[in-house]
């Protein structure tokens, strides 16, 4: 549960005042159930999550230079997290040479990731082994983030997919990323004014590296739809891209319409070389998801 501490308050002093009623025999010699305090001393708005150990949900987010106070006589009793199986890292603005709190705790049996790049080297003590992780969510501020997101990559012998948004122009530099078992492969570019979409040479280098190249699923803007042709000739194991294209003509309000340009534009383009179907996104109107099957050629 939440914790609002008073303005102006010595933090610990007040969690200990919290965890008087949980220090007795009942609480800690009988059952041996303990509660533990996390806070952030930078927040300007300083709250605290109060919960019992072993943490009892599957997702946990994770704050740099944030601080833990428990009743349990283990402060690094790490299987009190082994619960968890989705982890979130929320990232706070400061510098990476910064000297910050290690963290109290580990989790050993995270399923899925999401990650701010790059983050404080502290963060790793959190994530001592990845063998389990199957799908890495990670947000790339700038260019300094790809070492680590390699180093991610490289600890998780079992990442299935990979979703990964740039906040700023993105670095040909991610294309040089590589991974053995990523099958979805998730890209996007976002910025305070809304998406950009890959041009054509993005497309034709980001379909040469091998990471696309080993790609099923794949997820992506581009400019133009004849960039998603190039992804089907190039991928030979693609079975299923969600896409949305620039060069779309069909108006939002028009979606529904029995005769969609897109859609017929991509029959006329695809129906002598694939087994595929096709269709707009029900959640999303201006995507296109086609399936793909390399079979006799015959749309769906």
């Amino acid at each position: 549960m939440g914790v609002e501490f008073p303005p102006l308050s010595d933090i610990e002093q007040y969690i200990d005042e919290i965890f008087h009623s949980f220090r007795t025999y009942f609480w800690i010699k009988k059952h041996r159930w303990f509660v533990q305090c996390d806070w952030c001393p930078m927040d300007i708005n300083t709250t605290g999550i109060l919960y019992t150990l072993p943490y009892a949900f599957d997702t946990f987010y994770c704050t740099d230079g944030s601080r833990s106070k428990s009743t349990s006589l283990n402060d690094l009793d790490y299987s009190s997290y082994y619960q968890v199986q989705t982890l979130e890292h929320i990232h706070r603005k400061q510098n990476l040479g910064e000297v910050l709190p290690l963290f109290s705790f580990q989790f050993l049996n995270i399923r899925h990731l999401k990650v701010i790049l790059p983050f404080n080297d502290n963060f790793w003590s959190v994530i001592p082994t990845l063998d389990r992780l199957i799908s890495l969510d990670a947000t790339l501020n700038r260019d300094l983030g790809y070492p680590q997101l390699q180093a991610l990559l490289d600890r998780a012998p079992r990442l299935y997919s990979l979703s990964f948004c740039h906040l700023n122009n993105f670095s040909m530099a991610s294309f040089n990323i590589s991974s053995t078992s990523i099958r979805r492969l998730e890209l996007f570019q976002k910025f305070s004014y809304g998406l950009r979409y890959f041009n054509s040479t993005e497309c034709c280098i980001l379909a040469g590296s091998s990471l696309v190249f080993q790609c099923e699923v794949l997820i992506i803007d581009v400019e133009s739809r004849s960039s998603v042709l190039d992804f089907i000739n190039i991928m030979p194991n693609v079975r299923v891209l969600v896409i949305r294209c620039n060069d779309d003509k069909s108006s939002r309000f028009h979606l529904l319409e029995a005769n969609d340009e897109l859609i017929e534009w991509f029959h006329d383009h695809l129906l002598s070389k694939f087994t595929y179907s096709i269709i707009r996104n029900p959640n999303y109107n201006s995507q296109i998801i086609l399936w793909i099957h390399r079979g006799r050629s015959r749309h769906l």
